[in-house]
């Protein structure tokens, strides 16, 4: 299993979406991802996406997934958080308010995971990999991530009681509520009250690219569409764009 040091990291994303093989070809395109095979021993073999030779994500089918159903939750991407002990993760998050949508599960080469939901309704899963996963930044990773809630302090303190994150900074706009990242680390992301016209709570993930403007241009073309964007990162932190894919998943670059 990976060191406990991956704890509170963000360490893999799912696609669960209705068309597997139409969304490997549309990511492809916009982000430049690879795809290769990944065995299960025993079990099947995956598509990863990969930025070069590292695997970055995954695509799977939504009704593969019965918990989906259950959560009323169409093709989204699912945000898998580092776990020392997935099984302690859960119990912990369950007295903090958080729901079980899928328990704890071994998948054979891959890890221990489970599903759940924050307190806020935020879904992402609890991961303790088999392998410990690469942290250093890299073209094509997804490297940032942003939670849109109602309760972004309430959402802030679930999470730093489970994962042990610690608060970097308030962000100077006022649509995002505070930074936040490991101790003594690099910020990991953002914590914001979600806008009126919003799906969630939901978290998203930001893939680091060259060029938020293609990947506008490209994703358009390729059947998605924009949401938000391109535009000025809030805090002079790059340039960001905000897509749906063509079975309307979510997503975020940075540039």
């Amino acid at each position: 299993m990976a060191e406990s040091n991956d704890h509170g990291r963000f360490v893999w994303h799912d696609l669960l979406t209705t068309d597997p093989e139409t969304a490997a070809a549309f990511y492809t395109s916009v982000f430049g991802w690879g795809t290769a095979p990944y065995e299960i021993p025993g079990v099947t073999t995956l598509t990863v996406w990969t930025a070069g030779d590292v695997p970055v994500a995954s695509p799977g089918r939504l009704e593969n997934e019965p918990w989906t159903a259950a959560a009323g939750l169409g093709p989204h991407w699912l945000t898998y958080i580092g776990a020392r002990d997935v099984d302690a993760t859960v119990a912990h998050a369950e007295r903090l308010g958080a729901r079980v949508l899928a328990p704890a599960l071994d998948v054979p080469s891959i890890g221990r995971y489970a599903v759940l939901a924050d307190p806020q309704g935020a879904v992402f899963a609890a991961f303790r990999p088999a392998a410990t996963v690469p942290d250093a930044p890299r073209p094509g990773s997804i490297e940032w991530h942003e939670l849109a809630t109602t309760d972004p302090r309430a959402a802030f303190a679930f999470y730093s009681a489970v994962f042990g994150w610690v608060e970097i900074g308030a962000g100077d706009d006022v649509v995002t509520t505070l930074v936040f990242g490991r101790p003594n680390g690099p910020p990991l992301g953002v914590i914001r009250r979600i806008g009126r016209d919003e799906h969630g709570p939901a978290w998203l993930g930001y893939t680091t690219v060259g060029d938020v403007d293609r990947v506008a241009d490209d994703a358009t073309r390729g059947g998605g569409r924009v949401v938000a964007g391109p535009m000025d990162a809030p805090g002079g932190g790059g340039r960001i764009v905000v897509c749906e894919d063509p079975q309307g998943a979510r997503f975020g670059a940075l540039q």
